[in-house]
């Protein structure tokens, strides 16, 4: 959409040390080729943005411009990888925040991503998904515990993903986590409450499970 170069160069050009700079955006909807209607993404400076993505503050990939040496950053860490089953793009940005890119906002209505009505990897059995994202987040785990963060940003971070495997294992009962977490590192503000009297009985079958999986 017009601006949307000369808008976030600037926004480069005024933050030196931005590695990405991102931008409000619109999601168009249709049905069957027919346009249904627009919604506003409007988005802001976060204050920490690796706190934002983790916890799935999903931007489409257009609203977003990288340097040369950010994307070689990324490119060299196999960050966008066309075996992950999902969320590719997810994984590519949250990759970016882990390694330390810096993100900045420039505002204003720059891209648009189109909603169709396509079999796309949206369409996958939802049971299946939930599996294939907890593969994807031990990445960032993995990640978050390799990065020199303080004790208290790796526990914030750490706890984003913990409450995503408590709400991916309520709604898919056959899954296994994948590593151990404590009870009281879980950001209760991302479970919705009617699920959270399921969560203790849910966190203690998996752990289980997980005990009883690396014994055999």
């Amino acid at each position: 959409m017009e601006g949307k170069f000369e808008n976030q160069i600037k926004a480069f050009q005024e933050n030196p040390e931005t590695g990405i700079v991102y931008s409000d955006w619109y999601m168009d909807f249709y049905d069957n080729d027919k346009f249904i209607k627009r919604q506003e993404y409007k988005k802001a400076q976060y204050q920490d943005f690796t706190f934002e993505i983790l916890s799935d503050n999903w931007m489409a990939n257009n609203s977003y411009l990288l340097t040369r040496q950010i994307a070689e950053k990324l490119h060299n860490i196999q960050a966008w990888n066309p075996e992950t089953k999902v969320a590719q793009d997810r994984e590519y940005f949250t990759m970016a925040a882990l390694i330390g890119a810096k993100f900045t906002y420039a505002k204003g209505f720059f891209s648009v991503y189109n909603r169709w009505s396509i079999n796309s990897v949206s369409s996958m059995d939802f049971k299946q998904r939930l599996i294939y994202q907890l593969q994807l987040e031990q990445k960032f785990r993995t990640k978050i515990l390799e990065n020199n963060y303080s004790k208290k940003s790796k526990r914030k971070y750490l706890a984003l993903l913990n409450a995503h495997t408590m709400n991916a294992c309520f709604y898919n009962p056959k899954l296994t986590i994948l590593n151990t977490f404590s009870f009281f590192n879980i950001k209760w503000k991302l479970i919705h409450w009617k699920k959270r009297p399921f969560i203790p009985f849910i966190y203690i079958w998996q752990h289980l499970k997980l005990v009883f999986k690396r014994e055999t």
